[in-house]
């Protein structure tokens, strides 16, 4: 079959105690080769300290082929993110050979929370209740459209965060990943586009 690529994460079983964060990794094969080599994943804190990691058993891969690889490490006493408070982690998974090589790395950020909508109290983020206050964002200037630079979407992101808003509606499209990035750094929830 086909698979999407890139690293997808998720969150479960958050609490102050512990929280489980899954990944699922699409790794291909563009070598001419068959490549071995295991999947290694690590959790890094702000000060970039390995909180959390993983290790798969050695995966062999024909030239051509891809696959997805799953894993899920566990995180205690983990900082959750919350509007107010909009802590990172960064997850480095490293393709590494049997000798210990790395083939190829990718770094990503990701915030760990749980998020609720509960017919009477409203939106929970890791169960406390968050009252919103949003705006609605185009990511299109004059004369520039939607060829603008990262720094312009972080300002953007920047600027609604400043104004008070802790929650921003992105129209009609998706937004750019440089401004979803500055959500997540700056504490801004976000409503995407499909």
């Amino acid at each position: 079959g086909t698979y999407g690529g890139g690293i997808m994460t998720g969150i479960r079983d958050v609490s102050r105690e512990s929280a489980t964060l899954t990944l699922s990794v699409h790794v291909s094969n563009d070598d001419r080769t068959p490549r071995s080599f295991r999947m290694k994943n690590a959790l890094l804190d702000a000060a970039g300290l390995e909180v959390a990691s993983s290790l798969s058993g050695l995966t062999e891969l024909e030239p051509g082929q891809s696959l997805r690889l799953m894993t899920r490490m566990i995180v205690m006493k983990p900082a959750l993110w919350t509007t107010e408070t909009p802590f990172l982690y960064t997850i480095r998974t490293e393709l590494v050979s049997e000798n210990s090589t790395v083939i190829d790395s990718r770094e990503i950020r990701t915030g760990i929370r749980s998020v609720r909508i509960t017919p009477d109290k409203g939106l929970l983020v890791n169960g406390e209740p968050v009252r919103l206050t949003g705006t609605n964002r185009h990511q299109e200037y004059p004369y520039i459209g939607y060829a603008l630079s990262d720094e312009a979407s972080y300002r953007d992101a920047f600027k609604i965060r400043e104004a008070g808003f802790n929650l921003v509606r992105c129209s009609h499209y998706p937004p750019s990943p440089a401004f979803l990035d500055a959500c997540d750094e700056l504490g801004l929830l976000v409503i995407d586009a499909i």
